[in-house]
């Protein structure tokens, strides 16, 4: 039949969805902040991982006068805190076996996730998932969570 849509598959998340990294977010941010001179508590923080550094940084210092270049370096600091943090991350229980089982029966899956290219990369070798997996990074779009952008980002495959 022509005109048929394309094969239902399924989009995952990277941090906190199929790598247990939540907490090393968290205490990254939090260290990043403080180093800025800045105190946000760690549960402000929680609750908004998953969205974009610079969207997350625009709630949590609302209302205090931050320039581009200080967000900045809170964001240097962060990917610099999170990469030492990350070393210890860990699949979610049943990540790769998920993964893997889909790939077997034939569920076409991908990766969407804020994070940059290089991050994303570094979590997802433990993943042991193959190169050919479509994986769209914050770098990839305009804008990262919450716009809905990194997930209706198309590629080829």
């Amino acid at each position: 039949m022509s005109g048929q849509s394309p094969e239902p598959g399924i989009l995952f998340d990277l941090d906190g969805t199929l790598v247990d990294t939540v907490y090393q977010h968290v205490l990254a941010w939090s260290t990043a902040i403080a180093r800025a001179g800045m105190s946000v508590p760690a549960w402000a923080i929680h609750r908004r991982i998953g969205m974009s550094g610079r969207s997350m940084l625009q709630q949590l210092l609302r209302g205090q006068r931050v320039s581009s270049v200080v967000l900045k370096k809170i964001e240097e600091g962060h990917d610099r805190a999170f990469k030492k943090l990350s070393i210890d991350v860990r699949p979610l229980p049943g990540a790769k076996e998920l993964v893997r089982h889909l790939t077997r029966i034939g569920i076409p899956w991908a990766i969407a996730t804020t994070g940059g290219q290089m991050p994303t990369r570094r979590l997802l070798r433990h993943l042991d998932i193959s190169d050919k997996v479509v994986v769209v990074t914050g770098d990839d779009v305009a804008k990262a969570k919450p716009s809905p952008y990194v997930f209706l980002t198309r590629h080829n495959v």
